[in-house]
């Protein structure tokens, strides 16, 4: 049946196939396969749908005897129960092997954010959306039109790529924290793909001075054309490890620290691995107390991790050698998902993972004692 697809079609399929062998192998993460591609948000939507519902088309493949490629095969079953690939004959084939079991179905909502200079709220009049508490950043849920039966999710690619980012609400956090005033200097540590880079930029209304700092070649390249594209100015960017920059030579104001984590909070199938951990938890001390010898007002810090050993036990032992530095209280409205973490004063903000929903995450922000 495969073999009756279209060469475009097989040939996406396939890359799916590969990058899901991958990521359920630790060889790689959804975040890192995603940088870089082309049409990445078509790309993350079926590979959050197959990761999600991995385990079941795996026992469809094999009941089915479909495929002797597991991932090929649970790529194509996802596709043909969705109704994406039709074909009438193995889909009552699938469904029979599925049998009582109910693949998970991803929530229909996208969060996006303006792009300054590029977008308004009133591109966003066909849908029925809602603003956020961060600046520019909206959530959509459905059409104004009752008659439309499309994913919101594909309409909203189709139709605003380029015009807005699809963004995660959750990695949007950091800089509405941060909340760089116009004028300001921000040092972005670990700055590829550019997301908080050009959310920065934005913030502070273009007006202000930014260094961007990515150590790996290739993903230096994608912060350059994010930032190109975003047409931003006053941008300085440097494919240089950010611990090796002197902390004399650049006076900041605020920095923002993303450093590598474990992904735990938005890999599907994970498996945590002790002495990874140890080894990131070493290199996150090392890049957040490198940005406080910067002597910076404010330094936000963040992972995309739900182990407290990337969170708060890194804080927790960059306060303890940087008694200049105290954590400011954050908090978010209206959702029992975003929760204050008792252990260091309710002043940080640790994010559940709900598969399919929200990633988990953390958010500290550290400030200056004497607040100048």
């Amino acid at each position: 049946m495969f073999k009756s697809l279209n060469r475009k079609d097989k040939s996406f399929y396939l890359t799916v196939a590969n990058i899901i062998k991958k990521i359920n192998t630790n060889q790689s993460t959804l975040k890192k396969e995603i940088y870089g591609l082309q049409n990445s948000n078509r790309y993350y939507g079926i590979l959050h749908n197959i990761l999600l519902n991995y385990n079941l088309l795996k026992t469809i493949n094999k009941k089915s005897d479909f495929m002797r490629n597991v991932p090929l095969g649970c790529v194509v079953i996802s596709e043909v129960l969705n109704g994406n690939i039709k074909n009438a004959e193995y889909k009552e084939k699938f469904l029979k092997a599925k049998g009582s079991k109910e693949l998970k179905i991803l929530e229909d909502i996208v969060y996006i954010r303006l792009i300054a200079g590029i977008s308004q709220e009133k591109d966003l009049s066909p849908y029925l959306y809602e603003m956020t508490e961060i600046k520019n950043v909206f959530k959509i849920f459905g059409f104004k039109d009752k008659t439309k039966n499309s994913s919101v999710k594909k309409d909203v690619v189709l139709n605003l790529e380029g015009k807005v980012k699809i963004q995660s609400f959750e990695s949007c956090l950091p800089i509405h924290f941060l909340n760089p005033e116009k004028g300001s200097v921000v040092i972005d540590a670990t700055a590829a793909p550019g997301n908080k880079t050009t959310q920065c930029y934005d913030a502070m209304n273009g007006e202000g001075k930014i260094f961007a700092f990515e150590k790996d070649s290739k993903r230096c390249e994608l912060l350059k054309k994010m930032t190109e594209e975003y047409k931003c100015e006053n941008i300085t960017i440097e494919n240089k490890d950010f611990l090796e920059v002197d902390s004399n030579s650049i006076k900041a104001d605020y920095i923002v620290v993303d450093p590598s984590c474990s992904g735990s909070g938005i890999h599907f199938n994970y498996r945590k691995d002790n002495m990874r951990i140890r080894k990131l938890k070493n290199f996150q001390c090392m890049i957040l107390n490198h940005a406080l010898s910067f002597n910076p007002k404010k330094v936000v810090y963040s992972t995309c991790s739900v182990h407290n050993e990337e969170g708060e036990d890194v804080v927790q032992e960059a306060l303890a050698k940087n008694p200049d530095y105290v954590l400011e209280k954050i908090s978010l409205k209206g959702n029992e998902n975003y929760k204050n973490v008792d252990d260091i004063q309710d002043k940080v903000i640790r994010i559940e993972k709900n598969d399919g929903i929200q990633t988990g995450f953390f958010v500290a922000l550290l400030k200056r004692k004497d607040g100048k």
